[in-house]
């Protein structure tokens, strides 16, 4: 009976180990969740200690206050030619680029506060943050910047206009391209980026590059390391511009 007891945890060992998802398997999830907007799923299958110093670091990051105010006279300073009247102008502009500059919205998505940052579990924080990395909440704040700055003559975009920019847009892809054995594990993550070279859509360009995830193994499960500058499903990099040109009718204009 002992020995038949001994083989039995023997055989769950081996089942449970075959059960367990490689690093690759882990990352295509991964990707899968982010595609999907899933982002506490996406959050799961992250190494949520290696996090903490990631909210550590914003609630520690605080821009505006150690930015002060630019005054005309500084710009005049750096440029003594310049006159008074425009650098006036240009510290009001930078003054209120800088008011509307929120480093923790572009960091972590619906987060209004470093106390509301501070009060969320570890999952729903990483969650946050996934979501703020992916090309949606980085299209959402780069057509919210664009309304602020409206090009002359180029009426305001309709939300209608805004939501199919959002969901015509063509992003760079992840793709896992192989593994590296041992631990912690190195998956190598190749970006595919298939998009317009011309205004004119006559060419596609690919964007290859490679990027590394790193898993470590907690808990009898591969957990993915985060880091600040690590691949996403679906990505624009760290900001996100657009340009919007408008043709509008010669009639309505005289």
């Amino acid at each position: 009976m002992k020995v038949a007891a001994l083989m039995l945890v023997g055989l769950l060992g081996v089942q449970s180990a075959a059960a367990q998802s490689e690093p690759e398997d882990v990352v295509r999830s991964f990707f899968k969740a982010e595609d999907d907007g899933r982002w506490r799923d996406a959050a799961r299958m992250l190494d949520l200690r290696g996090f903490e110093r990631i909210r550590q670091n914003m609630l520690n990051y605080s821009l505006r206050s150690s930015l002060a105010p630019r005054t005309a006279e500084d710009l005049m300073r750096l440029q003594p030619d310049m006159p008074r009247n425009v650098a006036e102008y240009q510290a009001r502009k930078t003054n209120e680029a800088m008011r509307a500059y929120d480093p923790l919205e572009r960091e972590f998505a619906r987060v209004p506060t470093a106390d509301s940052l501070r009060a969320l579990s570890p999952e729903e924080a990483a969650a946050r943050w996934l979501e703020a990395q992916g090309p949606g909440w980085k299209t959402r704040l780069a057509l919210r910047e664009s309304a602020r700055s409206p090009t002359d003559g180029c009426p305001d975009l309709p939300d209608s206009v805004r939501a199919k920019i959002m969901m015509e847009s063509e992003y760079p892809t992840a793709r896992v391209l192989g593994s590296t054995t041992g631990s912690p594990r190195y998956v190598i993550v190749g970006m595919d980026w298939k998009g317009k070279a011309g205004l004119d859509g006559s060419s596609d360009v690919a964007g290859p590059g490679l990027q590394v995830l790193t898993l470590r193994n907690v808990g009898g499960s591969w957990k993915i390391i985060p880091t600040e500058e690590m691949p996403v499903s679906r990505g624009l990099g760290p900001t996100a511009v657009f340009q919007v040109s408008c043709h509008l009718d010669s009639a309505r204009t005289k």
